[in-house]
């Protein structure tokens, strides 16, 4: 497939797209839960799958509230159906780099800025090519993955997963693996899931 890059994310998206939907304030501290899944980190995916209304964006918006204040190099992206374009997908991960202060994306902010016509393939090497250069550990939050129908994007996900990027982890929350190469994954342990059950109220959690 040939994709024609878009030149930058929407306007006036970044602002929304890139912090958690939710004020952590007034959530339900789950501070066992919250533990667990920051014990967990050093997964390539931290996996948080149910259905709707179990609250997960609101648990990891909590591990990403944490994990700010505590001077992490994180990252998020609050995904919706409107996310049809690897292009705009791409701008949100180079702004990410930008505001932790990364070297990356520079081949690809040029990109973006051309309205070049690529293959596929070629993208996602050149994408991977620039997440070699970053040294240090970076945590992407995906929110409601499951809305994500472009396969440019979801390849490109999948490219990065299957790459030996261990420094480059991920926190998905989603109500379906949306075609996430996990079988691979969870076969050298590097997927740690949380279930509806782990996310039903209890008193301990």
């Amino acid at each position: 497939d040939v994709v024609i890059l878009a030149a930058g994310a929407p306007g006036g998206t970044l602002g929304t797209k890139l912090v958690p939907p939710t004020k952590c304030s007034g959530l339900v501290n789950r501070q066992s839960l919250i533990t667990r899944i920051e014990n967990a980190l050093d997964h390539r995916v931290v996996l948080v799958c149910a259905p709707a209304g179990y609250g997960k964006t609101s648990i990891i918006g909590q591990v990403y509230s944490t994990l700010t204040q505590r001077g992490h190099r994180v990252g998020w992206i609050s995904l919706d159906e409107s996310d049809k374009d690897i292009g705009h997908f791409l701008a949100y991960l180079v702004e990410i780099a930008r505001r932790v202060g990364l070297n990356f994306g520079h081949a690809t902010s040029t990109l973006l800025g051309s309205g070049a016509s690529l293959p596929s393939e070629t993208l996602r090497t050149l994408v991977l090519n620039d997440l070699k250069n970053i040294q240090q550990d970076l945590h992407i939050f995906l929110d409601d993955y499951h809305l994500v129908a472009d396969p440019d994007i979801r390849e490109l996900v999948n490219a990065i997963l299957h790459a030996p990027l261990w420094n480059i982890r991920f926190v998905i929350a989603t109500r379906t693996e949306n075609h996430l190469p996990l079988s691979r994954l969870r076969a050298l342990g590097q997927v740690y899931d949380i279930e509806s059950s782990d996310l039903r109220f209890r008193m301990d959690v």
